[in-house]
């Protein structure tokens, strides 16, 4: 039987949903959000957001319950980790031991879980998470409020690991190699970058061996330089947004624009040498982009000329048969479902 699972995505400043069936979306939506709703990327009220969350889905006739929630950048911790291979208990016990350089608070505050990536007769292979409990409820106080069934929390690092290198349910990413044992570039399979443009930060995030492995937050912030215009051009930044992508009034050549694009590209350029520099056999080719803090024509033109790299919509690596309309910006609520 099919199941069908909603995939909730709380951003800075819009809530966006998509309505699953197995692995096809079936309908997409997304709100923008009253000022304040999220603060330092917590949500204020548990019981606005949950009215907020029920109006937009009664709005929109939808009765699905089951529900994947994404948990933004900054409300937890995940690292991968290679550990002695344990049972399941051994593992629950020894797992906080993993986070003790990054929780300074009691580590039974925390909820851990992990994912198994790899394992030989010694060692495991782990993708291992932590978040705060206070975070966990708010979550789950939300959909009750909401009327939904609350099923995961998935770190949205995680939404975009599901979807970039997909597998089957159970089944390790890749198989961990002896110690003795060199990775072939086939046996580590294609690599991954995605520049993810949220308003309040941007941020790369780096795919390789078969899972998630690093995030770099750049300092420069796609969403000020669509403020720039419209501070320039007298005009909010919808319409700045739309003139950004026409270039309007050569708007981009603005100084402070021009000057903020050029050291937004030149960042992601440094990042992705960086990388480079520390994985010479990598096989990134693409930089995949998503968010729309910036036109997608203006992060094309600019990066590209500053990497050298090709630019994608990361809504590409979605066959059209799983895919609604107007979810170019959905994709974590897809990579949670999926999850």
């Amino acid at each position: 039987m099919k199941k069908r699972m909603l995939g909730i995505d709380i951003g800075t400043a819009t809530l966006r949903i998509a309505v699953c069936e197995d692995d096809v979306v079936l309908d997409y939506m997304e709100e923008d959000m009253e000022e304040n709703m999220i603060q330092n990327g917590r949500v204020v009220s548990a019981n606005a957001m949950g009215d907020f969350i029920k109006a937009l889905l009664k709005q929109h006739h939808i009765r699905v319950k089951n529900t994947a929630i994404v948990l933004p950048a900054g409300s937890y911790y995940i690292r991968r980790t290679r550990m002695p291979k344990m049972t399941v208990s051994q593992l629950k016990v020894n797992l906080p031991y993993e986070f003790h350089d990054f929780i300074q608070q009691d580590s039974a505050q925390y909820v851990y879980d992990y994912q198994v990536l790899g394992m030989n007769k010694t060692e495991m292979d782990l993708m291992a998470a932590a978040v705060n409990k206070d975070v966990v409820r708010s979550y789950e106080d939300v959909c009750k409020r909401a009327g939904l069934d609350f099923l995961k929390l998935v770190p949205d690092v995680m939404c975009l690991q599901a979807i970039l290198l997909p597998s089957d349910p159970g089944e390790p990413l890749s198989v961990l190699p002896e110690k003795d044992h060199v990775l072939t570039r086939e046996e580590k399979g294609q690599d991954y970058v995605v520049l993810d443009m949220g308003h309040s930060s941007a941020r790369m995030h780096f795919y390789s061996n078969h899972a998630y492995e690093i995030s770099r937050t750049l300092q420069t912030g796609a969403g000020n330089i669509v403020n720039m215009i419209a501070e320039a051009d007298g005009v909010d930044s919808h319409i700045a947004w739309r003139r950004a992508e026409s270039n309007a009034g050569d708007c981009l050549n603005q100084p402070d624009v021009a000057d903020a694009l050029g050291a937004f590209s030149t960042e992601i350029m440094r990042v992705v040498n960086f990388y480079n520099y520390n994985h010479p056999d990598n096989t990134l080719e693409v930089i995949y982009a998503m968010g729309d803090a910036l036109p997608f024509r203006v992060v094309h033109d600019y990066v590209k000329d500053a990497t050298g790299m090709e630019v994608k919509p990361l809504i590409d690596v979605l066959p059209d048969d799983v895919k609604a309309e107007g979810m170019d910006n959905g994709l974590l609520c897809y990579g949670a479902v999926i999850e």
